[in-house]
């Protein structure tokens, strides 16, 4: 198997477990070990419990984009750009979602 896709495939395996993590057994407290950890996600409980909820679902669907993705481009250069991506959309959104309220 081509390199490009089980590299894809790992990393989107690793996002969508991380976000199943995150989404079944979500931090109970604000801390500074587990969980979508910002000074806005931190700010108060409300902010942590929003961010980190919309984060878990986040990481699952980038996560499955990434899987998919993997098998379309097979390509590792590509893929590192979908991971990347991945990241920077997931933080702009969650910070999005806790500025609105």
């Amino acid at each position: 198997m081509n390199e490009g896709v089980v590299m894809g495939a790992v990393m989107g395996a690793v996002f969508f477990i991380a976000g199943m993590i995150l989404y079944f057994f979500p931090p109970r407290e604000i801390n500074n070990i587990y969980g979508y950890r910002t000074s806005s996600s931190m700010r108060n409980i409300e902010n942590w419990v929003k961010a980190n909820k919309f984060c878990s679902r986040l990481l699952m669907i980038f996560g499955i984009i990434m899987l998919i993705f993997s098998f379309i481009f097979k390509n590792t250069i590509m893929n590192f750009t979908t991971l990347g991506v991945s990241i920077i959309l997931i933080f702009i959104l969650v910070e999005i979602k806790i500025a609105k309220g």
